[in-house]
């Protein structure tokens, strides 16, 4: 699999700011590349990677598709809005 670091999403900040205001622990992994998650989150005594995406047309890139593909894990969210954020906190605050 290649590694290539990309840009972060201009909301990325914005965004992991809030998760953190939320209680949520926050390790962010965008340039790691190779299609691993923007985030790596941790709420509740649970671990969970993220993608953060900016707006509504956003699609995948060929290396984040084949790392979903072959993600043994828990699936992969994406968060592009605040609402997003908040939806993410209570699902998992609850489950």
């Amino acid at each position: 699999m290649g590694y290539r670091r990309h840009r972060a999403d201009s909301n990325q900040s914005g965004l992991v700011e809030l998760l953190r205001l939320c209680g949520v622990s926050v390790v962010i992994t965008s340039q790691v590349g190779g299609g691993l998650g923007d985030v790596v989150l941790g709420f509740r005594g649970k671990t969970h990677l993220a993608e953060i995406k900016n707006g509504q047309k956003w699609e995948y890139t060929k290396a984040q598709r084949e790392f979903r593909r072959t993600w043994n894990g828990a699936p992969i969210e994406v968060l592009t809005s605040e609402d997003d954020v908040f939806n993410w906190v209570r699902k998992h605050r609850n489950g």
